[in-house]
């Protein structure tokens, strides 16, 4: 009877302390589904944080290049307006030349006088003449040449714009980075004429599967840079190359560089060099997720006798990486 008394307490203390262990492993499951639901929360909000971010950094660059684009919109407009206006005239004297050619018509089928007939064409000759009839036929080519290389110029500027506008829709498609870079720089062009001059030395690329406004968008974050970097006047260059698996961008200012300790957080959120109403810190950052989201790479670096370097590389074809990453 003692043996099966201790047994019997031995298993009830065995079952209590079991039932405290298996309480103690709710509460903790409790604690750690709690803690993982509230890290997944936090990453959510932080992921809808960076988007909001990145939305805003965007709407500044716009809002940065809104009067650049009015302006480079206007230009064509004008000359267009002119040339039209222009055109008006000349149509006019044309008109008139056509009357007096319509009346010696009437004139010949009348059988008019020699006399008549001579003062006529005379009359004639001396308008066509008068108002300059043959600079008349061949400006007005020209004129509606310039005119139509105008609607193409706003054309290609509103493409440009509205394809900067999608940065923030995935939309990949096969695309020519020189091309790309042109549309970047056609963006920006009114922000950067007056200061700098931009030499381009083109290689001859393989297209690349990428998407063209998140492209742009880090093309103008390092453009404007570049051109903020300088003083009064210098230059930049962009060089393009290839090899079997990537394109590469060099980005190459007349700046003085960037300072040596430094370097290793451009890239780090709301890290700028600029004043506090110069910059956000967050056009390279942005930048530099855009170019991982490509697969690609970005590193800044100071060239030898000159300012700073972008280097972009980008994968011809991140389809294959994404392929690998897959499996």
């Amino acid at each position: 009877m003692i043996v099966n008394s201790d047994y019997k307490k031995a298993y009830e203390r065995q079952q209590k302390a079991r039932e405290r262990a298996e309480g103690l492993l709710e509460i903790r499951s409790r604690e750690l589904f709690d803690t993982n639901e509230s890290l997944s929360k936090a990453f959510d909000d932080l992921k809808n944080h960076k988007a909001h971010l990145v939305q805003q950094e965007k709407l500044a660059s716009i809002g940065l290049l809104a009067a650049g684009v009015a302006h480079e919109i206007n230009n064509p407009i004008g000359f267009i307006r002119s040339n039209l206006e222009t055109l008006e005239k000349y149509l006019e004297s044309i008109r008139l030349i056509l009357s007096a050619y319509a009346q010696l018509s009437g004139q010949l089928t009348q059988a008019a006088v020699t006399a008549e007939l001579s003062d006529s064409l005379e009359r004639i000759n001396l308008l066509i003449k008068d108002r300059e009839l043959d600079f008349i036929s061949e400006d007005a080519v020209s004129c509606i040449k310039e005119s139509l290389s105008g609607t193409k110029r706003v054309e290609d500027i509103v493409r440009n714009l509205k394809d900067f506008s999608r940065t923030d829709k995935d939309e990949r498609l096969s695309l020519n980075i020189n091309q790309v870079i042109d549309d970047s720089i056609n963006l920006v062009w009114n922000e950067i004429k007056y200061k700098c001059t931009v030499k381009k030395f083109y290689g001859d690329l393989p297209d690349i599967y990428a998407c063209a406004g998140q492209l742009n968008q880090v093309l103008i974050n390092v453009l404007m840079n570049s051109m903020q970097a300088m003083g009064t006047s210098g230059e930049i260059e962009i060089r393009t190359s290839a090899d079997s698996e990537y394109v590469h961008i060099d980005i190459i200012d007349d700046g003085p560089g960037f300072p040596e300790q430094d370097i290793f957080n451009l890239f780090d959120p709301f890290f700028t060099t600029k004043g506090i109403k110069e910059g956000t810190g967050l056009g390279l950052y942005i930048s530099h997720g855009l170019v991982l989201k490509h697969r690609g790479k970005i590193v800044a670096a100071n060239e030898a006798d000159r300012g700073a370097r972008i280097t972009i590389s980008l994968p011809i074809d991140m389809r294959a990486s994404l392929r690998s990453e897959s499996l």
